[in-house]
C-alpha cells in the first residue's frame, strides 16, 4: 500500500478523533452526542492503528509529518486547524501515536489529555509530566523517528516494484498462479534463456508477493505465501541448470541491497522448494552483513517472543517466525553469530563476576570503618544487589550497619557526592522494600525526606524517592508510627502548597504519587476519628494534605452522609484542601445525584472555587429543587468576585422565576446603562409572571432602574407608565406605579444633571449618596419591605433556607 493511501485513510481517522474531541468540549459528558462521538473515534482509530499497526502526527523542525512521511500542504493546512494541533501546543508536545494496542480505558485518558485545561496541566508540572502521569507516554514520545516500524513495513521497494511494470502482467500471473492460461507458458519459455531477462521477472515476482504480503503482516493474518512457493517452483521449471546459480545471484545481490530488514524478515519466513529456492535461501544467508544478519536474528527473536505473549491470537504467525529463527541460526552464518554473542556473553558474566567480588571486598572493608570506599563509583553502584544478597543470606545486622554508614556519610559530601549517594540509597531502599524490612527502611527516612526537600531536580530518582516515602508514610499509620508518617505528609503537604519553594516538575511528582494512592480503609479509619472529636482531632489534619485521592473520598462521604454536623464537618476538610479537591468536584457536580449531594457541593465551590468556575454552576439555576438554586445563587455571588456583574447577567437569563427577584436585588450595586436594557426587557415580560412573583419582581427592577442614570432605564420606565391602563396590569398595586413615577422623575433629574454639565464645568462633583438618600424610588421600595443592601453572600435573599 502506498504511502499516500496510508496517509488518507490515517488523516480520515484523526478527523474523526478531533470531532469527538469538539462534541467533549461542547457537550454534557453523559449526553448521547458525546458517547457517540467517542465510540466512533475509538472504532475508526482502532481500526486505523490495526491495519498500519500504528499511525502518527509529529510536529517537526523540518514540517509536519503524517505516518512519518511529510503531510501534502492542503493535509497539513487542515490538521492546523484541528483542536488536537492546538492542544499539543499547549502541552508543549510533539508526537501523538496510536497503536492498536489500546482500551476504551486507555482511549478515555487520551481524550481526557486533549480536553484539559491549562491550570491541570500546569499544576502537574507541564506536558509531558501530565501525560506520563497518565500511563500515556507511548502514545506521546518524545522522540519518534517516524521510519517504518521495527515490526512493520507497509510498502515494497519501489524500485522492485517499478521492475514489475517490465514484465507482462500475465506472465507473472501465471508464474505466480494467479490464473492458469497455459498459452502463456510458452512465452515464458522465451523469456528464461536470457539471465537478464530471467532475473527480472523473479525480482517482479518476488516484489509483487512482498507488497501483497506486505499489508497483512502483523495484522492476525497470514505472512506465508503459497504463491511465494509456486512462483519460484515455476521459475526452476524454465531455467536451465547452467544459468540458475547465476540468476540466484543477480536477485540475492539485488533484494539485499533494496530490501529493508523487516521486509527481508518477511522474505526469510517463506517456504523455499528445493533447487532455485534452496540457492536463493543460502545466498541470501551468505550474502548478507553480519550486522545486517544481527539485526535479523534480533527482529525474528522479537517477533516471535512478543506474538508467544499473545497466545491463541498469534499462535501459527509465532510459529513461524521460531521456525525461520532456528533454520537462519542452523546455517554457518548462524552458528558462528551464535559462537559470538556466547563468547560475549561469558565475557560479561565473567567481568560480572569480577565485579561482585570487588564490590563485596568492598562491604567487608566499609564494615572494618573503610568509608574511602564510598569515593569509588563502581561500589556505589554495585552496593545494592550485594546488600540484597546479605539480605537473602541472613546478613541484616550487616546491612543495617551499611545503611548507618551510608546515611552518616551522606551528611558528610557535597552536593554531587550527595546525589550519587542517595541514589544509591534508593535503591537500597528498593530492596528493603521488597523484602519487607520496613525497620531498617525506617532508618533511612531521615535522609531520604531531607533530600527531597533540599534537591530540585524532577527525574525518576526523585520520583522512586517519593515514592518510597508515601510507602513508609502508609505503613507508618498502620504500624503505630505515626510521627515519621506525619513528618513525611508534612513536608510533602509543604511542598504541595507551595510553602517550601520547589519547581513546578518536582510539585508534580509529590502530587502524583499521592494522588495515586487510594487506601480507603485509611481514609475511613481517620474520618471517622475527626467527626468523633472534629476540633482537637490529628486526623482532622491529615486528611485534608493527603491528596486528590482522600480529596475523592471525602466527596463520596459528603453525598452519602446523613447528620447535618459531620457534613459540615466534612465540607470544612475539603475546603481545606482547597484546589486540590476542585477537579474532584468538578467531576462530580455534572453526575445526576439526590437535590441533598448536588447542594453540598455547590456550598463546598462556594468555599473553594473561583471566577472560573461560575459556568460550571450557572446550569444548576435550572435545578429542579428550588434549594438548590438558591444555594447555586448564593455560590455565583461570592465566587464571581470582580466578574460580579456579567455572572448576574447571565444569572438572569438562566434563573427560574422564583430566583429572579434575588437575581435583580443583586443587581442594585451594579445598575448601569447595561443592566437598564437586560432589565427592560424582563419589565416588559412581568405581565406573564405568577402573582406570587409578579408584584416583589416589579419592585426591584423598578428600584434598580431607577439607579441605573441611564437613558435605557429612563425609557423602560415611561413605557411602563404608559402601559397603566392595561388590563393585564390591574393587579399591580399602586406602590409600584408611584414608584416607577418617583423613579422616573429622578432619572430625568440626574440624565438632565448629565446633560448641563456637559456645557459647563461643575463646581464641585455630585455626591451619589445624595441621591440614594432622596431616592423615591427608595423610599417607595422601603414601604413594601424594609431591606438592606447585601454586605456579603450570606446577607443574600434566600440565603438563611439554604
Amino acid at each position: 500500500m502506498s504511502i499516500e493511501q496510508k496517509q488518507f485513510e490515517s488523516m480520515e481517522a484523526f478527523r474523526t478523533f478531533n470531532q469527538a474531541i469538539t462534541t467533549v468540549r461542547l457537550y454534557p459528558a453523559k449526553s448521547p452526542q458525546v458517547t457517540s462521538a467517542i465510540e466512533k473515534a475509538y472504532q475508526t482509530l482502532k481500526s486505523c492503528a490495526r491495519k498500519f499497526t500504528e499511525i502518527s502526527y509529529s510536529n517537526t523542525a523540518v514540517g509536519s509529518l503524517l505516518c512519518g512521511a511529510e503531510m501534502p500542504a492542503e493535509l497539513g493546512a487542515e490538521f492546523e486547524a484541528f483542536i488536537i494541533f492546538r492542544h499539543l501546543q499547549l502541552l508543549d508536545l510533539k508526537h501523538v501515536v496510536f497503536k492498536p494496542a489500546f482500551d476504551r480505558n486507555l482511549f478515555n485518558n487520551i481524550i481526557s489529555v486533549f480536553t484539559s485545561r491549562k491550570d491541570e496541566i500546569s499544576r502537574e508540572g507541564g506536558g509531558r509530566p501530565f501525560v506520563d502521569g497518565l500511563g500515556l507516554k507511548q502514545f506521546f514520545p518524545d522522540y519518534y523517528q517516524g521510519a517504518v516500524d521495527e515490526q512493520r513495513t507497509p510498502e515494497t521497494s519501489s524500485d522492485l516494484l517499478q521492475l514489475s511494470k517490465s514484465v507482462p502482467d500475465g506472465v507473472l500471473g501465471y508464474l505466480i498462479r494467479e490464473h492458469g492460461r497455459d498459452e502463456l507458458l510458452a512465452k515464458s519459455r522465451k523469456i528464461f534463456p536470457s539471465n537478464e531477462r530471467a532475473t527480472e521477472v523473479v525480482l517482479a515476482g518476488i516484489a509483487r508477493i512482498l507488497d501483497h504480503l506486505s499489508a497483512f503482516y502483523l495484522d492476525d493474518k497470514r505472512v506465508l505465501s503459497i504463491s511465494f512457493t509456486r512462483f519460484i517452483e515455476n521459475c526452476e521449471t524454465l531455467l536451465i541448470e547452467e544459468t540458475r546459480e547465476v540468476v540466484a545471484h543477480a536477485v540475492a545481490d539485488s533484494l539485499i541491497d533494496k530490501l529493508s530488514k523487516q521486509l527481508m524478515v518477511l522474505l526469510l519466513v517463506q517456504d523455499y522448494p528445493a533447487g532455485l529456492g534452496d540457492n536463493l535461501f543460502h545466498l541470501f544467508v551468505t550474502k548478507m552483513a553480519d550486522e545486517r544478519f544481527r539485526e535479523t536474528i534480533v527482529l525474528l527473536r522479537d517477533l516471535s517472543t512478543r506474538l508467544k505473549q499473545q497466545k491463541a491470537a498469534n499462535a501459527a504467525q509465532a510459529k513461524l517466525f521460531s521456525a525461520a529463527l532456528d533454520k537462519l541460526l542452523a546455517t554457518s552464518k548462524g552458528k558462528q553469530f551464535l559462537g559470538r554473542e556466547k563468547a560475549q556473553s561469558l565475557l560479561e558474566s565473567g567481568e560480572e563476576g569480577r565485579r561482585e567480588k570487588r564490590v563485596d571486598a568492598g562491604v567487608k572493608a566499609l564494615l572494618s570503618g573503610n568509608t574511602e570506599t564510598f569515593n569509588n563509583d563502581e561500589f556505589v553502584l554495585g552496593l545494592p544487589s550485594a546488600l540484597d544478597k546479605m539480605i537473602k543470606s541472613g546478613g541484616s545486622e550487616d546491612v543495617l550497619r551499611v545503611v548507618e554508614l551510608l546515611t552518616k556519610e551522606i551528611h558528610l559530601r557535597n552536593d554531587n557526592d550527595k546525589q550519587r549517594l542517595i541514589h544509591c540509597l534508593v535503591l537500597i531502599a528498593e530492596q528493603l522494600i521488597a523484602n519487607d524490612l520496613w525497620d531498617l527502611l525506617d532508618e533511612m527516612s531521615g535522609n531520604l525526606l531531607s533530600w527531597i526537600e533540599e534537591f530540585d531536580t524532577a527525574d525518576s530518582l526523585y520520583e522512586k524517592g517519593v515514592t518510597i516515602l508515601q510507602a513508609l508514610m502508609t505503613y507508618g499509620w498502620y504500624n503505630d508510627k505515626c510521627q515519621n508518617a506525619d513528618q513525611i505528609l508534612n513536608t510533602f503537604h509543604k511542598i504541595r502548597s507551595g510553602s517550601l519553594n520547589k519547581s513546578p516538575p518536582c510539585i508534580a511528582i509529590i502530587g502524583r504519587v499521592q494522588d495515586r494512592t487510594y487506601d480507603r480503609e485509611l481514609f475511613e479509619s481517620f474520618l471517622d476519628a475527626y467527626l468523633f472529636t472534629p476540633k482537637d482531632s490529628l486526623e482532622g489534619k491529615r486528611l485534608p494534605m493527603m491528596g486528590r485521592s482522600a480529596g475523592s473520598f471525602l466527596v463520596d462521604r459528603l453525598l452519602v452522609e446523613q447528620k447535618t454536623s459531620n457534613r459540615l464537618n466534612i465540607i470544612d476538610l475539603l475546603a481545606e484542601m482547597g484546589s486540590i479537591a476542585l477537579p474532584v468536584v468538578i467531576e462530580r457536580i455534572q453526575e445526576p445525584m439526590p437535590w441533598f449531594g448536588k447542594r453540598n457541593l455547590v456550598t463546598l465551590t462556594t468555599r473553594i472555587g473561583g471566577p472560573e468556575h461560575v459556568q460550571m454552576i450557572l446550569p444548576l439555576l435550572k435545578h429542579d429543587d428550588i434549594r438548590v438554586q438558591r444555594e447555586a445563587f448564593v455560590c455565583i455571588h461570592s465566587i464571581s468576585g470582580d466578574h460580579r456583574k456579567k455572572a448576574l447577567l447571565q444569572c438572569l437569563n438562566i434563573c427560574s422565576e422564583a430566583m429572579r427577584c434575588d437575581v435583580v436585588k443583586a443587581m442594585r450595586p451594579y445598575s448601569d446603562s447595561e443592566c437598564a436594557q437586560h432589565l427592560s426587557v424582563l419589565l416588559t415580560d412581568q405581565e406573564h409572571y405568577s402573582e406570587e412573583n409578579r408584584q416583589p419582581l416589579v419592585l426591584e427592577i423598578l428600584e434598580v432602574l431607577s439607579r441605573s442614570s441611564s437613558i435605557e432605564g429612563k425609557n423602560a420606565l415611561t413605557a411602563f407608565l404608559s402601559n397603566k391602563k392595561k388590563k393585564a396590569n390591574r393587579n399591580l398595586s399602586e406602590i409600584a406605579w408611584k414608584t416607577a413615577s418617583a423613579g422616573l422623575k429622578q432619572l430625568e433629574t440626574v440624565i438632565g444633571s448629565q446633560d448641563s454639565t456637559a456645557h459647563s464645568v461643575p463646581q464641585t462633583e455630585p455626591k451619589a449618596e445624595m441621591f440614594e438618600r432622596s431616592s423615591p424610588a427608595s423610599q417607595a421600595r422601603e414601604k413594601v419591605a424594609a431591606v438592606q443592601l447585601p454586605q456579603d453572600y450570606s446577607e443574600l435573599p434566600g440565603a438563611d433556607q439554604v
